[in-house]
Formats: C-alpha cells, sequence, structure tokens
C-alpha cells in the first residue's frame, strides 16, 4: 500500500480506506493478507478483470456529456410523408450537414395523419403533418405547432380537357356540363385528404358524380393523365409529379404541411436547430413558390 500511496500522492491510510470501502461496495473480500503484503482474492481478480472496462465507459460516458453541452452527437427523429421530404426535409438536412455536422437527423416515413400520436409516444421528436381548409390538425397542449407551407387545392385533368367545360361564376370556377360528364379520382374519404378532395368536388360540380378510390397521390395522376378522370392536387404534387396533367383551376380551399414538435423535446438545443432548419426550408419553398407564380 505504501508504493500505491507514493505514486498516487495519498497517505497510506487513506488507501487503506478506499480499499476498504470498495469491499463495502463489492460485498466481498477483495484481498487477502499474506504476511505484510495484500493478495487479490477470487473477487478481487474478476474486479481487476473488469476494472479497466468500467473506467473507460466512465471515461466515455463524462466525454459524450461534454460533448452534448457542446452540440456534439445528438440525434433528433424526424416524421416524414412523400412530399415533405422533398419540400422542406431535404433542403433542411442540407442546410444542417453544412452547418451544423454534429447533428444526425434520423428519418422515419409515418403516415400524416398518425403525426401526432408518433411525436406524442415519442416515436420521433419532430412530426410533419397535413390539415386542411375547416379539418385542422388538433395535436393538444403538449404539442407545438408551425405552419410551413399552404398550398390551394387544385382541380386538373388530362392535358387536353376542354377549357369550355369550365364555367367562371361570381363565387369561383365550376364545371360545366362537359366537365361534369367526367369521373373523379379521389383519395378514400375516411382520410382527411379524401373529405376535403370530396368538399371540391361538391363545391365545382352539381348532382351526382362517379367517383374511384385511389388512395397513392401519384398513381391518381397517372390515371388522370391517362384520360381515366378528374384528381384533386397541390401545385407541389404536379411538381414531383412526371405524368403530363393541365391544372383547370384552383379552389378555395388549402393544404398546409404542419411541423408537429413536444414543447419540452424544443428544450433540447440539437431538436430545436432541426425544428428551426425545417422552418427554414418551408419559407423558402413558400417565397420560390410566390416568386415562380408572379412570373
Amino acid at each position: 500500500m505504501s508504493i500505491a500511496a507514493a505514486e498516487l500522492g495519498y497517505t497510506v491510510g487513506a488507501i487503506s480506506q478506499q480499499m476498504q470501502a470498495l469491499q463495502h461496495e463489492a460485498g466481498a473480500a477483495l484481498f487477502i493478507k499474506d504476511g505484510r503484503k495484500l493478495l487479490l482474492s477470487d473477487a478481487g481478480h474478476l474486479l481487476l478483470k473488469h476494472a479497466f472496462g468500467i473506467l473507460e465507459a466512465e471515461e466515455r460516458t463524462d466525454q459524450a456529456l461534454g460533448d452534448l453541452s457542446d452540440g456534439i452527437s445528438s440525434t433528433v427523429r424526424v416524421g416524414v410523408f412523400g412530399s415533405s421530404a422533398l419540400m422542406c426535409v431535404s433542403p433542411a438536412i442540407t442546410e444542417l450537414a453544412r452547418e451544423d455536422p454534429y447533428i444526425r437527423v434520423v428519418l422515419q416515413e409515418i403516415d400524416p395523419e398518425a403525426a401526432v400520436e408518433a411525436v406524442a409516444s415519442g416515436l420521433v421528436d419532430l412530426a410533419l403533418c397535413l390539415e386542411y381548409s375547416g379539418l385542422p390538425v388538433s395535436g393538444g397542449p403538449s404539442l407545438t405547432q408551425q405552419s410551413l407551407v399552404t398550398e390551394p387545392l387544385l382541380v386538373v385533368a388530362p392535358v387536353g380537357f376542354p377549357q369550355q367545360g369550365v364555367v367562371h361564376t361570381e363565387s369561383g370556377f365550376r364545371l360545366g356540363e362537359l366537365g361534369e360528364e367526367r369521373e373523379w379520382l379521389l383519395p378514400p374519404e375516411r382520410s382527411l385528404f379524401g373529405r376535403a378532395a370530396r368538399r371540391v368536388v361538391a363545391d365545382t360540380t352539381s348532382g351526382f358524380v362517379k367517383i374511384h378510390v385511389v388512395t397513392d397521390t401519384a398513381l391518381a395522376l397517372g390515371l388522370s393523365s391517362a384520360g381515366h378522370g378528374l384528381t384533386i392536387a397541390t401545385q407541389s404534387m404536379l411538381d414531383f409529379n412526371r405524368s403530363p396533367i393541365q391544372t383547370l383551376f384552383a379552389s378555395s380551399l388549402e393544404r398546409t404541411m404542419v411541423l408537429l414538435a413536444k414543447s419540452a423535446s424544443l428544450q433540447r438545443p440539437s431538436a430545436s436547430r432541426v425544428h428551426q432548419a425545417l422552418v427554414s426550408a418551408g419559407r423558402n419553398f413558400s417565397e420560390g413558390a410566390r416568386n415562380l407564380g408572379a412570373l
């Protein structure tokens, strides 16, 4: 013990107290007296075998906690869906990789209508979802909601649809007799998009219309492009679609992309920074869309 005390700069008594405390914590005898020397017991040898790993783990933990205070190696999970990934998430990740490379963003594809539950349950830290005119998102008091991009719902048709099939009235555009002869390709009525789309149809037609239920937006646009009916979309949907399609008119209803987060989660600097990048990306997208519309 005297050699250990000299190397560590402690008194022999302090070393003895530390050894006794270590044995008490271990709940087993760690040392065997051999005259004036001490030998390791079986328990002592076992502890020694794992001691270096314990010390290294403690050092790594201290380093990680220190790094975290500096914003290093933080992971933020983001729930995304189709067009949101291209509109906001991709530019946000590009910005973060350039300006805050210590933040690791992990994407989880989720149904927009499951976003509230995904954030509330902790499956993701942030999530993008959708709301429509008259059909708002309700996240509850523990969640924050930030509107990112708002777009009108468009009535679209195959290229070559006769313009005389559209009638301009004081309250907006409607489909004339030629338009009302066409069938519709709409999402399921149980979904928010499906309910909003049917409101557009009700506002722009009169009487009975035949509806084909199509869940996938790309499929609905493809079928419409092939001449199998009219459908509802937004400009961002059309921008990410390769099918040739014709926009007839914009309805009075709108779709808004909303960013959800737990208020408590935003106390993490990393989550707050990702939130900021997504808001910035949404603002840039909206400004770009307005500029294109003004040309």
